[in-house]
């Protein structure tokens, strides 16, 4: 039986002598009758984003697409997850896609064209303040 630390299992971390040792007494002295028990079905639907966009129906865009590894990246799970703490503390949404990156924007938000020109490039926009 093992317990892991802190009731995580760390495959990236070393293992003390202390942890070993206790792994293999246990081991080499369980109950032949032992019955170990069974592994909990993951909670997290296999689906992951498409419940996360569900749930939080305000902070995504409609038309949303997201990629097809995001679901296999940890990094953009996390990514994901704890950046929706931070995007529901402020008028930001989700929008485009997620991919490698994730796109947020403020629906309110409306440039005003004398101070933005549209279709120019930086040296225009620069010189149109000045």
């Amino acid at each position: 039986m093992t317990f892991g630390s802190g009731g995580y299992f760390k495959p990236e971390e070393k293992v003390t002598r202390a942890q070993y040792a206790s792994f293999l007494y246990r081991a080499l002295n369980m109950d032949p009758n032992f019955e170990p028990a069974p592994i909990p079905n993951d909670p997290t639907p296999a689906n992951k984003v498409e419940t996360i966009i569900q749930e939080n129906p305000g902070l995504f865009e409609e038309n949303i697409e997201v990629a097809d590894y995001v679901e296999k990246s940890p990094l953009m799970m996390r990514m994901l997850t704890e950046g929706l703490t931070v995007v529901k503390n402020t008028n930001l949404k989700f929008y485009d896609q997620i991919d490698a990156s994730l796109y947020l924007k403020n629906p309110n938000y409306k440039p005003i064209k004398s101070q933005m020109p549209y279709g120019c490039n930086r040296r225009e926009k620069l010189n149109s303040f000045r």
